[in-house]
């Protein structure tokens, strides 16, 4: 996970721009900004409410600190939004590892599970606009029975997992599953062959989906023993678009909720047992089968509430500033 104190970073200052070596320096020094602005601004006011021209309140540049420009004066809406937006940033960078349109996952972090059966090996191709989105094919065999074990892995480190733990986490794929009747369907989802999962140290969550018999979307959830089905309704999840699937988990849950283009419809429990932490998209079978498009995927942590509140509090500053 990128992190803001990765390396040194340069914001604006009236003298310039200033060098930091890490994010405590700089929200060290935009709180600076903002106290000795609104300091500034209230001597301003007290000075213009008896009807005398405001002194010069900025003080020398090196006073109280030598390594440490002085901020302009008046601009407390500006630092505090500045700090927000640094704050946010560094909670909303959350994205462990990604895969993007036509990129090849392998190229993005992902490792290669292939399958070396004979007439069982997968296929792969970039796979530019198709149905309107620019994408990656995924493919089983397309011999025998058109099976393969075949997926994108990414192995969280032990930093990243305690993050996810203490943060929460998402994961998600926008995909197009391209398989229906009379390709090697229909596929309702049990061979597990379109699947998402995330396995930690110690719990399991996995979903996949698949087609029916008449072409309906079918989504399948990992329990203990097997797999249950979550009804979905026809008329809403049509088979041939592009469609989010995610499962989210607040800090320390055992339970996730899945959902489709951001509307909840169920939750799947972690499997207990002991784990190799893995997150992969794809075939979790050597029985699956599957053709489908990955316009996007992704593995994050979520962003805590009191950043995303400081992130509103800057803006709101910064709009106040501008009508000003």
């Amino acid at each position: 996970m990128t992190r803001v104190d990765a390396a040194q970073h340069f914001v604006p200052s009236r003298c310039g721009f200033f060098a930091f070596a890490n994010a405590h320096d700089i929200f060290t020094y935009y709180v600076r900004h903002i106290i000795l602005d609104l300091r500034q601004s209230r001597v301003r006011e007290a000075a213009r409410a008896k009807g005398v021209a405001p002194k010069n309140t900025n003080q020398p540049r090196n006073q109280g600190d030598p390594d440490m420009p002085h901020p302009q004066k008046g601009n407390w809406q500006t630092s505090l939004a500045i700090l927000a937006l640094l704050t946010t940033g560094a909670a909303q960078a959350g994205i462990l590892v990604q895969h993007s349109g036509t990129a090849n996952p392998t190229t993005e972090g992902f490792f290669l599970l292939s399958d070396t059966r004979p007439d069982h090996e997968q296929r792969s191709a970039a796979d530019p606009n198709w149905q309107g989105e620019d994408s990656w094919w995924f493919a089983s065999a397309n011999s025998g029975t058109g099976s393969s074990l075949s997926n994108y892995q990414y192995a969280p480190t032990s930093a990243q997992l305690s993050d996810m733990n203490t943060q929460g986490w998402k994961a998600e794929m926008r995909v197009l599953n391209n398989l229906v009747v009379g390709n090697f369907g229909p596929d309702n989802g049990t061979d597990y062959g379109v699947g998402l999962s995330l396995l930690t140290n110690t719990l399991d969550f996995e979903i996949y989906i698949g087609t029916d018999s008449s072409n309906n979307m079918t989504l399948y959830k990992w329990v203990s023993g097997g797999l249950s089905q979550i009804t979905l309704d026809p008329a809403v999840y049509a088979v041939n678009l592009y469609h989010t699937y995610a499962m989210t988990a607040a800090p320390g849950a055992t339970q996730a909720t899945i959902s489709i283009d951001g509307t909840v419809v169920g939750t799947v429990d972690g499997v207990a047992g002991s784990y190799t932490p893995l997150f992969y998209f794809g075939s979790g079978s050597s029985d699956g089968i599957f053709s489908v498009n990955y316009s996007q995927v992704a593995l994050s942590t979520i962003p805590e509430p009191a950043s995303l509140g400081l992130l509103a509090l800057g803006s709101l500053c910064l709009l106040r500033r501008r009508r000003s």
